[in-house]
């Protein structure tokens, strides 16, 4: 396969409901950072500086859990501080800490740099997740030199430690022959082994090869049911993808009411296509009851996110205008939402 079964993969199938195929492609939202709740530190402030909490704890009783419980609570300033000393102390797990902090530039200055920097200290001394970690820095040249060679070395480490997004990025390493040679077979091995430890993109992976053919021997139905499990684990382009084989009975018992629910799933979290697809139920009522307002709204929403519709914008002009009126205000306040 070629490059362009990666990006399929990555992006998603789009089969119509209709004979009318729409051919949009998947989009999937970016990545947010978590919420900075922190309040009680300056912005200002730098990991390793003297703290002036009261209820600070000693540094003989400082544990990796404590920094982790500061990071979970919002707590990034904190959390990097008490990272800071454990790290400094050897402690490769805080060294990961420490890189995820300054990656996301969470209560910090965002620094490639020196998050790649704590990713390979923890890494070398043996962290699975500092290694994968570390890894994709090296895959995508985030803050260091770009090298396949060096990020294939730290993912088989992370994979010899059981990690499973590790084993998902080598294996697609091996399919697309790029840092490893091209081995279709190894890649399967890889994505099984990824897919079993419940990593959706490598159930949607392993799903997408079965349907293609690719390294084992053609399943719709194994195809569709790993496209499934990666759904159940909120892989939004694998709710749309397996939401269309559900409605249209691909390698999976027809369902067209299971069918509206993934969509909707989709839907609710900005999917463009799923918007599209719900927006055709409603109209006809397949799968849920007819409601033109909730068609309405749902077209708005995917229409201006880039897919059209014509037969659609049909059903948009019939609507009396106070029914158009509240499909269009519905949809803003969604949209707003969205683009909080």
């Amino acid at each position: 396969m070629t490059r362009a079964l990666r990006l399929a993969i990555a992006t998603g199938l789009c089969f119509a409901i209709t004979g009318e195929a729409l051919a949009q492609g998947v989009k999937l939202p970016p990545r947010r950072d978590p919420p900075q709740t922190e309040t009680q530190e300056p912005e200002a402030e730098t990991p390793g500086a003297e703290t002036t909490e009261k209820d600070a704890p000693p540094e003989r009783f400082l544990t990796l859990e404590i920094a982790y419980s500061s990071y979970q609570k919002g707590l990034y300033l904190k959390a990097a501080e008490e990272a800071s000393q454990l790290a400094d102390s050897g402690n490769a797990k805080a060294m990961t800490l420490l890189g995820e902090i300054y990656l996301n530039g969470l209560s910090v200055p965002r620094d490639y740099e020196r998050a790649a920097e704590w990713y390979r200290k923890a890494a070398d001394l043996g962290d699975p997740a500092g290694q994968f970690a570390y890894a994709q820095l090296l895959l995508t040249g985030t803050g260091i030199e770009r090298d396949l060679d060096a990020a294939a070395d730290y993912f088989e480490q992370a994979v010899g430690a059981d990690h499973a997004g590790a084993a998902y990025e080598l294996g697609l390493m091996y399919l697309t022959g790029e840092g490893k040679p091209k081995d279709e077979t190894q890649a399967i091995e890889l994505f099984r082994f990824s897919a079993e430890n419940e990593n959706a993109e490598a159930q949607y992976a392993l799903g997408t090869l079965y349907l293609e053919g690719v390294g084992v021997e053609s399943s719709l139905v194994e195809g569709t049911k790993w496209i499934g499990r990666a759904a159940q684990n909120d892989l939004i382009a694998a709710q749309v993808d397996y939401g269309i084989r559900v409605f249209n009975g691909n390698g999976v018992t027809k369902d067209e009411e299971t069918a509206a629910a993934w969509f909707a799933k989709a839907a609710w979290r900005g999917n463009q296509v799923a918007q599209n697809r719900l927006a055709r139920l409603y109209a006809t009522g397949r799968g849920v009851d007819l409601n033109l307002v909730k068609a309405a709204k749902w077209h708005l929403l995917a229409r201006d996110a880039g897919v059209s519709d014509p037969w659609l914008d049909g059903m948009l002009a019939s609507l009396p205008a106070d029914e158009f009126e509240e499909a269009r205000s519905e949809a803003a306040t969604l949209g707003r939402f969205w683009s909080q």
